[in-house]
């Protein structure tokens, strides 16, 4: 009796660690995954933020285009009424 309670022991010792074995390399695949999540945001915001650069850019470009228009514009105005 006290054999067999024994060996019964043992099989659940070794399933619960069998189990815990199985949660914790769940728990590390999800990990991952969840880093492998984050890098992927990270890299997509970097992506965002780098066109958004690119896009003040080009709009403080085309202002600058404008204002030497303009100026030019207001020079040969100038130019012309004298």
């Amino acid at each position: 009796m006290a054999e067999r309670e024994r060996q019964q022991e043992e099989i659940l010792s070794r399933t619960r660690a069998s189990d815990l074995k199985k949660l914790q390399e769940e728990e590390a695949a999800q990990k991952l995954e969840a880093e492998r999540m984050e890098q992927e945001f990270l890299a997509a915001q970097a992506v965002q933020e780098t066109k958004a650069a690119a896009a003040k850019k080009a709009a403080a470009k085309a202002n600058l285009a404008r204002l030497k228009r303009k100026h030019e514009l207001s020079r040969r105005k100038a130019e012309a009424q004298l």
